[in-house]
């Protein structure tokens, strides 16, 4: 057993660390609900970025209280559209908790405002949604009043690795059940069974983490 496996002073202690406090935040719904929705954005964002990508365009972002959430499109491949969901959201987790090797937080603070002002304006239409965004834009923007790096890098690894192990949750709480959402949409588009679509969100988020592990 590797000795360093639970040793705050090391990599891969901080990392296993860090697991257990996004499992263990997962289920403190109000200190849960920013990382969730930041998963939420990213999830639908990722099917916006993929439709503009292959000739569409995006028409909406709705955000919801609950963790739900909808991106309304129109044009582009719908099959690619569509299955980009649960991928981008891990892409997008693992960028954040690569930048925190960055030798400050504040560029990803100005890529994520910039991204996340850029969506309100031009996608969202709705208070809901609105004031969703605020409290994310809000996260990212009190990285300028945080002086100590170390505590900004830890807040962005546990934030990448929350929307890792979100990403992965949230696939995996479609198995067994009837086919619903993306999976029940690609199923019927393919007739390729929803299980192993859900299957394949499940295997790239567990690579996500994989990915994660190599790289601290």
């Amino acid at each position: 057993m590797n000795p360093h496996l639970f040793d705050p002073n090391h990599p891969s202690g901080q990392f296993i660390l860090l697991i257990i406090a996004a499992l263990l935040a997962g289920r403190v719904p109000l200190l849960s609900w920013p990382f969730r929705w930041l998963e939420t954005f990213f999830h639908e964002l990722s099917h916006g970025v993929m439709a503009l990508l292959t000739g569409g365009r995006i028409e909406s972002i709705q955000l919801e209280i609950r963790g739900a959430g909808l991106c309304v499109t129109r044009g582009g491949i719908r099959f690619l559209i569509t299955l980009a969901g649960y991928p981008g959201a891990v892409i997008w987790g693992c960028f954040i908790y690569s930048s925190s090797f960055a030798s400050t937080g504040e560029p990803l603070a100005v890529l994520m405002g910039m991204v996340l002002v850029g969506s309100g304006l031009l996608w969202v239409r709705n208070v809901e949604s609105g004031l969703i965004l605020a409290v994310l834009i809000g996260f990212f923007a009190v990285q300028f009043f945080i002086e100590d790096q170390t505590l900004i890098r830890l807040i962005l690894r546990f934030s990448g690795l929350f929307v890792v192990l979100s990403a992965f949750w949230s696939a995996v709480s479609l198995v067994g059940r009837a086919p619903m959402g993306d999976s029940a949409t690609l199923a019927e588009m393919t007739g390729i069974p929803a299980f192993l679509w859900v299957v394949l969100w499940v295997v790239f988020s567990v690579a996500g983490l994989m990915f994660l592990w190599v790289y601290q």
